[in-house]
């Protein structure tokens, strides 16, 4: 196929928006937001974690130590948020970091056990230093296939 340039006239249609959330304190603003397909938004900056409605409008606030309700101990340090739908399995998947520190360093995995991200969530903490340097896990990247998640710190 031949490249055909984009004439500079041309820019998307936005057919709605809302301004996401912008008081939540931190530097750099980690933020990212997933949708799933009846319009549920999770919305996620630095340590915060929200779930508002396919208008923007507000619905839950949930700190990251808060979201797990008291499944995993000692999230003292929470930070770094990314969060994706999954369409198929219809269910939302959390990953944050725990920890600043190489002796307390955690990668903690969230999955919704529905669509509704008010529901209930199962998490789990993996070892955010597996091989006990001087260095601990910083800015998670997650990705998905149709049968893994994974994640790149």
């Amino acid at each position: 196929h031949k490249y055909q340039e984009t004439p500079k006239d041309i820019k998307p249609a936005v057919d709605a928006s809302f301004v996401g959330l912008t008081a939540v304190p931190g530097i750099p603003n980690d933020n990212n937001m997933a949708i799933s397909n009846d319009g549920k938004i999770i919305s996620v900056i630095n340590s915060s974690f929200s779930v508002l409605e396919e208008d923007g409008t507000y619905v839950k606030y949930y700190s990251l130590r808060s979201i797990t309700g008291g499944q995993l101990p000692n999230l003292n340090r929470t930070y770094d948020p990314k969060v994706t739908y999954d369409p198929v399995a219809d269910k939302f998947i959390l990953v944050y970091l725990q920890g600043s520190t190489s002796a307390d360093t955690r990668i903690i995995v969230g999955f919704s056990e529905t669509n509704d991200p008010q529901g209930d969530w199962h998490f789990y903490a993996v070892d955010g230093n597996p091989f006990t340097g001087a260095t601990w896990s910083d800015y998670p990247i997650i990705g998905m296939s149709k049968d893994d998640l994974g994640s790149i710190n």
